[in-house]
């Protein structure tokens, strides 16, 4: 499921807790559901060109599927830093990977 609506991301930038990594900054806070819902900010400042925004997203929204079952009830909203878009796929998924296993 995804974080949509503009009050559920203040919700979860308001209350939550923050976890870094060199090329994320994911925001975490429980929800009242059932499932993790996930939420993107991948911002032109960070990664200017759509090429790079759509890959990142793409990499973030398939690393969150296929980990979503053990995370739990949460809202998670992935941002990326300057160095997310000199990174490759694998990179990335394994910094996501290490990030998920914090959050457990």
């Amino acid at each position: 499921m995804r974080l949509l609506k503009s009050i559920d991301f203040k919700r979860t930038f308001a209350a939550g807790r923050r976890l870094r990594c060199s090329v994320f900054t994911i925001t975490v806070n429980t929800n009242a559901g059932q499932c993790p819902r996930l939420g993107l900010a991948i911002s032109r400042r960070h990664a200017p060109r759509a090429v790079d925004r759509n890959r990142i997203k793409r990499v973030v929204r398939e690393n969150f599927r296929t980990n979503a079952m053990a995370l739990g009830p949460l809202d998670i909203v992935v941002q990326a830093t300057t160095l997310t878009r000199a990174e490759s796929n694998g990179c990335l998924s394994r910094k996501l990977d290490d990030l998920w296993r914090k959050l457990k």
